[in-house]
């Protein structure tokens, strides 16, 4: 039995590994992928064949390749073939998207959810719009459930969220319930920053190895690159940066710390930080603040905005001061709805890092903006589950993943 699962993993590795390099070279053929791939021309022949019945190879027939000899047949990803559907849950409202394997969106839906929603059935319900309304017949090869959560992988629990669950859980987890309405559909469940930093990783070429992505938005995460690999997966459980505390006799946290980033600095935040800063009339219409609104309002020179950037650039300094001592960065990536803060925040922060914590290193990181769109989540989610869930070799019906 070890040996046939060695095999397996083997030869799902090897296929993957054939995969990546067509996707990165538009110019394939057998001979080429034995060569780049050190694996056998018997090997690369018999993988490939696999791949083209299962349909994510497209053998294209001979192409004129100017050598002597017989000329190679060109091979090409059917990338929009098969697509992962990725939902992104929110506090609320539920994002979904159908995402090819050649990372395109070809279809969107989203549901509005409130405090008396029964979520399992509100993601099932998007799920089946968005299948429903695809005219492409890309393949669905699974499900991610993109939450702003930690998810517990060996109590399979979500630990820790902003999100309300109760209408969810009753005598079984959250998780149970969402399993059991999508029968045996293959199942992931990834941190929100996570699959952002992956998204980062890949679409955005990050060249650093070692590298974090910080999430500013209503709560506050951080996924970390060492060594090229994602720390602790896409769980959100192996740096809790939200709750690094920058305060011990501030604020009380639902965690059961005080002073802790999220609730200090926050989206969430931002109405009780402005009231501190002695409040704006720019902004004092405002029902739900946001940090483009305090970005705006500090572009224009509001002094109570002035003021909350000034705080929340020396909270996050502090914060991330800490980060960078023990890991060691190269660079610090800010993404989510706190890059509606805008460029004096952006300047602030870089400024206040270097007179916190270790000075040889908080000098050297380089801390920027992600420059990816809207769509970065669900397309990292999708390149994660293809890369570290989806196997060639193994029946995938009813499997579920978590980070």
């Amino acid at each position: 039995m070890y040996m046939k699962i060695n095999q397996q993993y083997i030869k799902n590795a090897n296929m993957k590994r054939l995969y990546s390099v067509l996707k990165n070279n538009t110019d394939g053929s057998r001979a080429s992928l034995a060569r780049e791939t050190g694996l056998s021309k018997t090997t690369v022949s018999s993988l490939i064949d696999e791949l083209i019945l299962k349909e994510f190879v497209a053998d294209n027939g001979v192409a004129a390749s100017g050598m002597v000899g017989r000329n190679p047949s060109h091979l090409s990803l059917t990338g929009d073939r098969h697509c992962v559907a990725a939902i992104y849950w929110e506090p609320e409202c539920m994002r979904g998207t159908l995402v090819s394997l050649s990372g395109n969106v070809i279809q969107r839906q989203s549901r509005t959810v409130g405090d008396n929603s029964i979520y399992s059935k509100e993601l099932y319900q998007l799920f089946q719009a968005l299948v429903k309304k695809d005219r492409t017949s890309c393949q669905v090869i699974g499900l991610c459930i993109i939450m702003p959560a930690m998810i517990d992988k060996k109590n399979q629990r979500i630990l820790s969220t902003i999100l309300s669950l109760e209408n969810d859980t009753n005598d079984t987890s959250v998780i149970e319930n969402i399993r059991k309405e999508f029968g045996m559909l293959p199942i992931a469940f990834f941190n929100d920053t996570a699959c952002l930093a992956y998204a980062e990783k890949l679409l955005a070429r990050q060249e650093e190895n070692t590298f974090a992505y910080v999430n500013l938005d209503q709560g506050i995460g951080a996924a970390l690159f060492v060594d090229g690999k994602i720390l602790g997966g896409a769980s959100g459980t192996n740096t809790q940066f939200g709750h690094y505390s920058v305060d011990t006799n501030g604020i009380p946290c639902a965690c059961g710390n005080r002073g802790c980033l999220e609730v200090m600095v926050g989206e969430r935040a931002l109405e009780r930080l402005l009231t501190e800063c002695g409040g704006s009339e720019a902004l004092k219409v405002q029902y739900s603040l946001g940090y483009s609104d305090i970005g705006r309002a500090a572009l224009s020179g509001d002094p109570a905005a002035l003021g909350v950037i000034h705080y929340i650039a020396d909270n996050l300094a502090a914060g991330l001061s800490n980060l960078i001592s023990l890991f060691r960065p190269e660079r610090i990536i800010l993404g989510g709805s706190g890059r509606n803060l805008g460029i004096q925040f952006l300047e602030e922060l870089i400024h206040t890092v270097k007179s916190h914590g270790f000075q040889r290193m908080v000098e050297e990181v380089q801390i920027n903006y992600s420059a990816l769109g809207e769509d970065a989540c669900f397309t990292g989610a999708m390149e994660y589950y293809f890369d570290n869930c989806f196997r060639f070799t193994e029946d995938m019906e009813g499997r579920t993943f978590l980070g």
